[in-house]
């Protein structure tokens, strides 16, 4: 499970949407929406993509997406 609010909070610090993340994994809106709200998973290669497109560190993506 990923940690929603963390998720959220980076992409209004990036000034990002969903459509523009929809962009950066090459997904449509409906599968991004999916995504964030947890009815589906980020794929490793997409984790990847969000890591590159927004400069984020490996303490941030754990934080983000491997919550506990």
């Amino acid at each position: 499970m990923y940690n929603k609010q963390l998720f959220k909070a980076m992409l209004v610090a990036h000034e990002s949407s969903p459509n523009d993340l929809a962009d950066v994994i090459n997904k449509r809106i409906d599968a991004v929406y999916n995504k964030i709200n947890g009815k589906t998973e980020f794929t490793r290669k997409e984790l990847s993509l969000i890591k590159s497109h927004y400069g984020l560190s490996i303490d941030e993506m754990d934080a983000i997406f491997f919550a506990r």
